[in-house]
């Protein structure tokens, strides 16, 4: 009889090892924590406890594998996620205001003791460095160094013709405060151009419009234009700012903008004025954009695309 139990007791052993042993298996390829759990669970079977039964252990083996696998809820994970997220966002923080882009064009001075000129950039922003002559025309670059090119990133297209953009770079600061300088040389100038390179600031430049003193190789037919040391005013203009305590006056008949400083008028316009007779100007990039000194009248007659337009002035 004994001999008996005996058996019985080991048949019934060998088949709870044998329904346990599929979660066993399963566990191993988890965690060291899972495999002690559920080998505890299989001696205080065979043990004979009465509490620990094949379907009982099979339950609570089932029950402890996803824990321990995966010991976070989905809420849990999605707070997670939140948290690494605004982690991400915080280390691409630049600033609590995005740079403001602006297009402007500036004069400049390359004669002994002059500052040279600030570019202002912003990492992340490419900008666009334009070279041109007094007279408005496209200055070819002949060659360029940057002061520090580890921190900025230089594009130039040197091909030649009709159509090229030989005069134009496009920089982009790769950190957000190393400031540096950049020297250009234009073909058939002498003298380098100087630039400093300012980046991280609140203002980025996105294109720049820089005029070289003198006449370059492309330059275009001027008739009575002042020596450009003297048109600081007009560059202003171009830039649609109006002169130190300059009257603004109203246009009629066009988008274009006026200024009357005592009896000497200021027109900024995409046309071309005819009448009347203007005492200096300054053209912009390829002629987009036309700044006049004019004797004060009520009304200028200007040409676009073969059309005379008549602009009427008020406000003096």
């Amino acid at each position: 009889m004994k001999f008996y139990n005996m058996k019985i007791r080991a048949i019934k052993q060998i088949c709870l090892c044998l329904t346990l042993m599929p979660y066993v298996i399963y566990a191993s390829s988890g965690t060291q924590q899972t495999v002690n759990q559920l080998n505890s669970k299989v001696n205080t079977a065979l043990a004979g406890s009465p509490a620990a039964s094949v379907d009982s252990v099979r339950s609570e083996a089932f029950a402890s594998v996803p824990d321990t696998l995966m010991p976070l809820s989905p809420n849990e994970i999605k707070d997670v996620r939140r948290i690494f997220n605004r982690t991400q966002q915080a280390g691409a923080f630049t600033g609590d205001v995005p740079a403001k882009p602006v297009s402007s064009t500036i004069m400049v001075d390359i004669s002994p003791g002059a500052s040279p000129p600030v570019v202002r950039l912003s990492s992340g922003f490419v900008s666009s460095l334009v070279f041109l002559d007094s007279s408005g025309a496209p200055w070819p670059i002949q060659a360029y160094d940057l002061g520090d090119p580890k921190s900025f990133n230089i594009q130039w297209s040197q091909s030649s013709g009709e159509n090229s953009i030989d005069n134009t770079l496009m920089i982009q600061a790769i950190t957000m405060y190393k400031v540096a300088n950049l020297a250009v040389v234009l073909k058939g100038l002498n003298t380098p151009i100087m630039l400093t390179l300012v980046p991280g600031q609140e203002v980025v430049d996105y294109r720049v419009d820089i005029r070289a003193p003198g006449l370059g190789p492309k330059a275009r037919p001027t008739y009575n234009m002042m020596p450009a040391s003297a048109s600081s005013v007009l560059i202003d203009i171009l830039n649609d700012v109006g002169p130190d305590k300059a009257k603004r006056l109203t246009v009629k008949g066009s988008n274009a903008s006026a200024w009357l400083v005592d009896k000497t008028m200021y027109l900024r316009t995409d046309m071309t004025v005819v009448s009347p007779s203007w005492i200096s100007t300054m053209s912009g990039s390829e002629g987009g954009v036309n700044a006049y000194e004019l004797p004060q009248s009520s009304v200028v007659l200007a040409l676009k695309n073969g059309k005379v337009n008549k602009l009427q002035i008020e406000g003096f």
